[in-house]
This record gives structure tokens, sequence and C-alpha cells, in this order.
């Protein structure tokens, strides 16, 4: 076996630990009393904004005690549309890891545009909502309405005061209730709770 197999060998070795050790951490950082499960699906729809547009969708999960929780998201399905029209779909089984600490206001995740090589630490991720009168159900829920600005969009959140984990999908959080779904103005981002699943 030559030099560039040796390394690749370890290269691949490396990153699998890596991930192991932070799905790990991620793991052991709260609790398993008490927790709530929330699955989710998300679709990013970018079709139309540049040459490479497309949509992706995922499936996630929120663990949460409403002081620390861990964010699953699983790549299902990424469409990619060219601007000559051709369009190329890919079944990628990428899962991303989110570990939030709610109290002190910061979120750990590896990067996902750089081949998850960097481990970021984000504390000022924060979105300023305005809590509206509008509501909406979701699941049988009656949820209240809050809008933020959040990475150059303009975004709504509709969240549960009945479950009072100030919580949700993603860098979404901040709200007195748990979020079951956010939707950007633009119609490029769709994030909605589909099961809710309480551990004693």
């Amino acid at each position: 076996m030559n030099f560039y197999a040796y390394y690749l060998i370890y290269t691949l070795m490396n990153k699998i630990l890596i991930i192991i050790t932070f799905q790990l951490f991620f793991l052991s950082s709260f609790s398993q009393n008490g927790n709530l499960t929330v699955k989710y699906t998300a679709l990013v729809d970018d079709k139309g904004k540049d040459a490479f547009g497309g949509n992706d969708f995922k499936k996630a999960t929120l663990i949460t005690d409403g002081k620390k929780s861990l964010y699953i998201e699983k790549r299902v399905d990424t469409t990619i549309v060219f601007s000559n029209a051709e369009e190329f779909t890919s079944v990628a089984n990428f899962t991303y890891y989110f570990s939030k600490d709610l109290i002190n206001k910061s979120i750990i995740y590896r990067d996902r545009y750089v081949g998850m090589k960097d481990v970021i630490k984000d504390e000022k991720y924060a979105i300023k909502w305005t809590i509206t009168e509008n509501s909406k159900k979701i699941m049988g829920y009656a949820c209240q309405e809050a809008t933020g600005e959040f990475s150059g969009r303009n975004y709504k959140a509709y969240f549960l005061k009945d479950i009072p984990f100030s919580d949700g999908p993603y860098k979404f959080d901040g709200l007195p209730g748990l979020i079951l779904e956010v939707l950007c103005d633009d119609g490029e981002v769709t994030i909605t709770a589909t099961e809710i699943i309480a551990r004693q």
C-alpha cells in the first residue's frame, strides 16, 4: 500500500473518530430525564435565486430539556437546478448536529459548508423576536406568532406556550414556548414539527 492510500485511510478514520466524539459529547451534555423530543421536516427551496438554485429536504429531531438541547438534522434529498434547466438530484446521507446551551445562549456545531472540518461556537445567533397577536394551529395545537430577522431574512415562528421550553429547531429559539414552525417570508425556508414525544 502506498503513502497516498495510508493517508486516505488515516484521514477517514480521523474524521470518523471526530464525528463519534462530537456525537457522544452532545448526547452526554444534558440529562435524559424530563426530555422532550420533537420531530421536524425542513425544506430549503431557493430555486430561481441564481444559476445554481435548488431545494433541500431534511428530517430533523430536537431533544431538549429546556436548558440544553441537541438538534439532529439529516439531509434526505437534494435537487439542484442549473440555469440551462438541467436538474441534478442527490440523495445524500449527511447528518448535522447542533448542541445548544439555552441558559448561556450558545450553540456548537460543525460547519456544513466546509466539509464539517471545523467546530464552531456561536454566541451571537440570538434572534430579536416581536410577538404578534396572530395565531395558527399546528398539529392541533394553538400556537402564537412571532416575527424576527435572521441571517438577512425575515421569519415567522409559531410557538406553543403550553410547553414553556424556550427552544426550537436549528438556531430558532428565545420565545416563551416551544417553536413548532418556522417560515421565511420569501417562501424559501419551511420547518414544521410533525410529532412531539414527551419523556418522563
